[in-house]
C-alpha cells in the first residue's frame, strides 16, 4: 500500500512567494538599465568586444526582467472556460521565452564578436576607463544579487531547506532566473576584467576576444539550464518528492482508505498543484459514508499540503470493485 514518512514531518508551510519575486524582479531590472548603459560607455572608450558583449548580457536580463514580469502579471488572470485551471503556467512560459532569449539574443552574438575579433584582432585603447566602468558594473551585479539571493533565503528558511537545496528544489522559475542571471552577470564581468587586463598587460587583443567567447559560452549554459527547468514545468512536472511523500502519508494515516490505485499529480503555477487519485475504501464502508470520508480526506491533504489547489479523488468501495472485476473491467 502507501508508506509512512519519517517520525517528526508535519505539513509543509504555506507560502505565498508572489510579492517577493516581483520584488526581485524590480530590482533586477532597475540595476541591469544601469549597468547596461555603463558597459556600453565603456565599450565605446576602450574598443572592448568583451564589454560590449557584457553589455549584450545586461541588455539581455534587462529585457528577461521584462518577460519575467509579464508572466507574474499574466499568472493572477482567474480562471475561464477556456482555461479551466487558470494562468498559473504563464510563469513557466515566460521563464522559457527568456531562456530563448539568452540564447538567440545574447550567447550568439558574443560568440559572433569574439571569434570575428579573433580572426581580425585590433588593439584595446583607454583600457583603464573600460576597467572602472567593469569594476563599477561588478558592484551593481552584487548589490542587485543580494536582494535576490535574500529572498531566496527567506524562503529557503521558511521550509526548513538549505539554500542551495531549495534553489534546486523549488518550483517558481522566475526568482531562480532572476538569481542566476544576476550571479551569471558577475561571473560574466569577472571573464570580461581577465580579458580586458591580460589583452592590456601582454599587448595581444585575442584575450579580449577569448573573454567575449567565454561570455557567449557562458550565456549559453545558462540559457540551456533555464530552458530544461521551465520546459520540464511546461509540459507536466509533478509534485515534489516531499509533497508525493505527505499526500502518501495523508492516504496512509486515512483507516477509510484500504488502497491508492493510483495518484497523479501536476503543477499548475509555482504554488498551485492538481492533484488526481483513485482509491479504494474499506468494504464496510457505505456509499453514503464514502462522500463524508472523501471531504474529510480532501481537507486533511490541503493542510499537509497547502499548494493542492486542484483535488480529483475517486474513490470505490470493495463490492463495486468487484463486481467490475467480474465484468472484467481494469480498476
Amino acid at each position: 500500500m502507501v508508506y509512512e514518512r519519517e517520525s517528526g514531518t508535519g505539513p509543509l508551510p504555506r507560502i505565498d512567494n508572489r510579492e517577493g519575486t516581483r520584488k526581485a524582479v524590480i530590482v533586477a531590472f532597475a540595476g541591469n538599465l544601469v549597468i547596461t548603459a555603463a558597459k556600453f560607455t565603456g565599450a565605446y572608450f576602450s574598443g572592448s568586444v568583451a564589454m560590449f558583449a557584457e553589455g549584450l548580457h545586461s541588455v539581455v536580463d534587462t529585457f528577461n526582467q521584462v518577460f519575467l514580469f509579464l508572466g507574474l502579471a499574466l499568472q493572477e488572470r482567474p480562471a475561464t472556460p477556456q482555461h479551466p485551471f487558470g494562468y498559473g503556467k504563464e510563469r513557466f512560459f515566460w521563464s522559457f521565452v527568456a531562456a530563448i532569449f539568452i540564447f538567440a539574443s545574447g550567447a550568439i552574438v558574443s560568440l559572433y564578436e569574439g571569434i570575428d575579433k579573433w580572426l581580425h584582432p585590433h588593439p584595446l585603447h583607454n583600457v583603464f576607463w573600460g576597467l572602472g566602468t567593469l569594476a563599477f558594473s561588478f558592484v551593481m551585479e552584487a548589490l542587485s544579487f543580494r536582494v535576490c539571493y535574500r529572498e531566496l533565503k527567506a524562503r529557503a528558511q521558511a521550509t526548513g531547506k538549505s539554500v542551495m537545496t531549495y534553489f534546486v528544489t523549488n518550483n517558481d522559475p522566475t526568482l531562480t532566473a532572476v538569481v542566476v542571471e544576476e550571479g551569471a552577470a558577475q561571473i560574466g564581468i569577472a571573464i570580461a576584467i581577465a580579458g580586458v587586463g591580460l589583452s592590456a598587460w601582454l599587448g595581444d587583443p585575442r584575450f579580449d576576444a577569448a573573454a567575449s567567447i567565454g561570455i557567449g559560452l557562458l550565456l549559453t549554459y545558462l540559457a540551456y539550464q533555464l530552458g530544461k527547468r521551465s520546459r520540464s514545468l511546461l509540459i507536466g512536472q509533478g509534485a515534489s518528492q516531499e509533497e508525493l511523500d505527505e499526500i502518501q502519508r495523508v492516504f496512509a494515516a486515512a483507516p477509510f482508505v484500504e488502497k491508492v490505485i493510483d495518484c497523479f499529480t501536476m503543477q499548475l503555477g509555482p504554488d498551485e498543484l492538481l492533484l488526481a487519485a483513485h482509491l479504494y475504501f474499506n468494504r464496510d464502508l457505505s456509499i453514503y459514508d464514502m462522500e463524508d470520508r472523501l471531504d474529510e480526506l480532501e481537507a486533511d491533504l490541503t493542510r499537509a499540503v497547502p499548494a493542492l489547489k486542484r483535488i480529483f479523488l475517486e474513490a470505490e468501495n470493495a463490492e463495486t470493485v468487484e463486481r467490475k472485476l467480474k465484468r472484467g473491467q481494469t480498476i
